[in-house]
């Protein structure tokens, strides 16, 4: 695949994990920690590390070390 035509997988997806952890009482712990968990990855790179603190993604995140499951806290 050439270069122009490099498809961007991660674009648009950090808003919508961030939403997910917003709206975290309609969804299972098991959804939360798996949004959490694609965050994660995705911050390796910088931009997407960016976006995820533009977007307010930190407080949900923190607010997960808080939960009784140890599952949620681990992401």
């Amino acid at each position: 695949m050439s270069r122009s035509c490099k498809l961007d997988l991660h674009e648009g997806i950090i808003e919508p994990l961030v939403r997910t952890l917003v709206n975290s009482h309609a969804l299972s712990s098991v959804a939360l920690e798996h949004a959490a968990a694609v965050l994660e990855h995705l911050t390796t790179e910088r931009d997407n590390h960016d976006e995820i603190i533009e977007r307010e993604g930190i407080p949900p995140l923190v607010a997960m070390l808080g939960s009784p499951n140890p599952d949620m806290q681990a992401n």
